[in-house]
């Protein structure tokens, strides 16, 4: 069984939460947007445009802030981590 470096592994688990907080995030930011277009068509317009500002707040922090500025760079550190060729062993000399 190979272990993986430690390293690897904080790196894993930081990609991990950022991944499932950009989800999150995202995910409440439509919720919130298609909550506030329901409560406009129903005629509450100032509850509707305040969700309709808070699912637009979460969504900037779900995709941009976490996933674009934070999430894409360190997948992208780590596939060229794991992609770069490992430099070669020294040979011992008999």
């Amino acid at each position: 069984m190979t272990k993986l470096p430690l390293e690897l592994i904080t790196v894993l688990g930081e990609i991990l939460a950022l991944a499932v907080g950009t989800s999150l995030l995202s995910t409440l930011g439509l919720y919130l947007d298609l909550l506030a277009i329901e409560a406009v068509s129903t005629g509450q317009l100032t509850f509707g445009l305040w969700l309709c500002a808070l699912g637009a707040i979460a969504l900037y922090f779900g995709l941009y802030a976490m996933g674009l500025t934070e999430l894409l760079p360190r997948l992208r550190l780590l596939a060229t981590r794991r992609g770069a060729p490992q430099s070669p062993e020294p040979r011992s000399r008999r």
